[in-house]
């Protein structure tokens, strides 16, 4: 069985891109927008975690989270 993933694997990230936060508890038009500060690959050189800047706060979230 596949995961299903966004495609942040396979494309490369940048301080610079913006991204929408999936929360499965809330309406898709309350979802957070924004900015990755930093990536954090796993060992097999894929990117798997990031961390996003919302507001005035960093959370660190896994890209299957995430939309760019």
């Amino acid at each position: 069985m596949a995961l299903a993933t966004t495609g942040f694997h396979n494309k490369r990230t940048s301080k610079t891109t913006i991204v929408v936060l999936i929360d499965p508890n809330t309406a898709r038009n309350d979802w957070k927008v924004g900015r990755i500060v930093s990536t954090y690959p796993g060992g097999d050189g894929l990117l798997r975690v990031v961390d996003v800047k919302v507001a005035d706060q960093i959370l660190k979230r896994p890209v299957t989270r995430l939309l760019p």
